[in-house]
């Protein structure tokens, strides 16, 4: 647990039984000793368990040591590697293995292009100097796990051709750098970033992780290239952070992280599936507008669940909103709601109607009227393409006309009476015998007819039950679902005149 102290946060100390664990600021130590003694030698090591320095911590190993457990506490005092001068592994290459786990480097450490061809461990290791490894290469595992290097770390175009692993490292001092250095696979989990750090052209081969890790000072990952997945959530950047021209793989997590500074995504090539989600600690807008889609050209997923829309800058024509399983209906809506808002606000004409219109396939798809989200979509793009009414209606007024002329003198005597007609009519046999030439001479009236059921009580027509003949069932049905057409239309007309 972090107890405030300069350094470094402190472990737990554990109690089980009669044994007793006790973890040791960086550099760690564990000591595991087994207790004999009665209840009051347990009560008195408690009583110095507070750990508020590194002396109460080695005062409590003295303690230890003229109990029966002396010998595992002077063994571990002994364990601990101290180095007082330089060390300088500079164009080495070693084949053994290598383990400064728990070593204390009091002086510079350098292996600038060395190569560790078997695995290397600085677990729980400390360095008060600066750490030069420059364009060193790794073959085998590199385990930095619980390090602490109090002067910066340069690790610049290193090569890991293994995992390398600094979970809950410390990184102090002025500046480190990765700049350019290749990994397969890497875990910066949990780890605490006081220093500057630069992370520029570096290639992840494999999977990254910086799961709960905390930025104190500028992190630039500038042109970086991440071809496995990577996972930012829960970080927290407490200064400003550039992705400028980076490259994501498929997956790019910042679930739950902070920004509280500037954040740039500058030309950075999307992955195909970004989290957003649960980001609403954001100090300042952050864009995506001037980013690039993913190698493959499709648009990228975003997980915008419980973030903080209003401090988001997104272009909805290289993204596309996701929602993991069991989304609730409401957090669907709020993220709807949310981003068309923040579109609206922002001016945004042509994201505003692309998530509309998405959002209203939704609503239709939850309600099971899909039929209805066709119509809307065909006939008006969910009216965002008004004028395409004009379009179908003379669709339909034509198709109507096209039906009607083929029997037009019988409509007119037996099913569907116009008066104002009647005179215009020819009877079918002092017309011209040819029914191609009568089908076309016929056109002109067939239209009129058509429009005047259409239209008629919009242009003051007044459709009596005396104009109906025919007791047929078809042709009514089929007359008042012209009439029904006409009407929808005639409202679809009001709608765009009024709007």
């Amino acid at each position: 647990k972090d107890t405030g102290l300069n350094t470094n946060p402190w472990p737990v100390l554990l109690d089980h039984y009669n044994g007793v664990v006790c973890l040791f600021p960086y550099p760690q130590f564990v000591v595991s000793a087994e207790t004999t003694y009665n209840q009051k030698i347990n009560q008195e090591n408690k009583a110095l368990l507070d750990l508020t320095s590194v002396n109460t911590s080695i005062n409590l190993v003295k303690k230890l040591s003229h109990e029966k457990s002396s010998q595992l506490a002077d063994s571990f005092i002994k364990s601990r590697q101290n180095y007082n001068n330089d060390i300088d592994l500079n164009n080495t290459t070693t084949s053994d293995p290598l383990d400064y786990k728990r070593a204390f480097f009091k002086q510079k450490f350098s292996a600038v292009l060395s190569h560790f061809e078997s695995k290397v461990s600085f677990a729980l290791a400390e360095f008060l100097m600066n750490v030069e490894m420059p364009s060193a290469v790794f073959f085998e595992k590199a385990n930095f796990r619980w390090a602490n290097f109090q002067s910066g770390l340069n690790l610049s175009r290193s090569r890991f051709k293994e995992e390398a692993d600094f979970y809950s490292s410390i990184f102090a001092g002025e500046e480190s750098s990765f700049y350019g250095a290749h990994f397969n696979q890497v875990s910066f989990a949990n780890t605490q970033f006081r220093s500057k750090m630069d992370f520029s052209g570096v290639v992840m081969k494999g999977s990254s992780r910086f799961y709960k890790s905390t930025f104190f000072e500028l992190a630039t990952f500038k042109t970086m290239e991440f071809k496995g997945d990577v996972d930012f959530s829960y970080v927290d950047f407490n200064s400003d952070v550039n992705f400028e021209n980076v490259n994501f793989g498929q997956q790019v997590s910042f679930s739950h992280s902070k920004f509280l500074g500037n954040v740039n995504f500058y030309n950075a090539r999307m992955p195909e599936y970004l989290d957003f989600s649960g980001v609403n600690n954001v100090a300042y807008l952050i864009d995506f507008t001037n980013t690039r889609p993913h190698s493959t050209g499709k648009k990228c997923r975003v997980n915008l669940i419980e973030a903080d829309l209003n401090k988001l800058q997104i272009n909805y024509q290289q993204f596309q909103l996701y929602f993991p399983p069991r989304t609730t209906h409401l957090n669907k809506v709020k993220v709807y709601e949310g981003l068309l808002n923040n579109f609206k606000l922002r001016g945004i004409t042509e994201d505003y109607r692309s998530l509309s219109i998405e959002y209203e396939k939704y609503k239709y798809t939850i309600n099971d009227n899909e039929l209805m989200s066709l119509v809307q979509d065909y006939w008006w793009d969910y009216g965002f393409k008004k004028d395409r009414i004009f379009m179908w209606i003379a669709v339909l007024i034509i198709t109507f006309t096209l039906i009607n002329n083929l029997f037009i003198f019988w409509l007119m005597e037996n099913a569907f009476e116009i008066s104002f007609l009647q005179p215009f009519c020819l009877r079918e046999s002092q017309s011209d015998t040819n029914p191609v030439i009568r089908y076309i001479l016929n056109l002109p009236l067939a239209f009129i007819y058509t429009l005047v059921i259409i239209f008629g009580v919009l242009l003051g027509f007044k459709h009596e039950l005396e104009q109906f003949k025919t007791h047929n069932v078809i042709i009514n049905l089929y007359l008042f679902f012209t009439m029904a057409v006409g009407l929808v239309c005639a409202m679809f007309i009001l709608n765009y005149l009024v709007k």
